[in-house]
């Protein structure tokens, strides 16, 4: 999981500002395979009064879902089916309009 998320941080451009819709699809895909909301707010650069935001609006939308880890209790948030798609039709715009993250 560190290293899906490592991985992910290097493919962001610090210092360029981001729209909801690249911070949103930012989220989804890191949290794609399970993460904690710690992750998460490091993993898109925000804080965490900015990802609660975020975190309440998809979880609403049904993008993502919380799911308590089994094991230890700790809320985990997995992208949803719906987020799924969102992520693809994200890609299939950003390739429409010639735009690169």
């Amino acid at each position: 999981m560190q290293a899906a998320i490592a991985r992910h941080n290097s493919q962001f451009v610090r210092g360029k500002h981001r729209n909801r819709i690249q911070i949103i699809s930012e989220l989804l895909e890191v949290a794609r395979g399970g993460v904690i909301k710690t992750h998460l707010m490091y993993s898109a650069n925000l804080s965490f009064k900015m990802l609660s935001q975020y975190l309440d609006f998809m979880l609403r939308a049904g993008l993502l879902k919380e799911v308590k880890n089994p094991e230890t209790g700790t809320k985990i948030y997995k992208t949803t089916s719906k987020g799924t798609k969102y992520l693809e039709l994200y890609r299939k715009v950003q390739e429409i309009s010639g735009v690169e993250e």
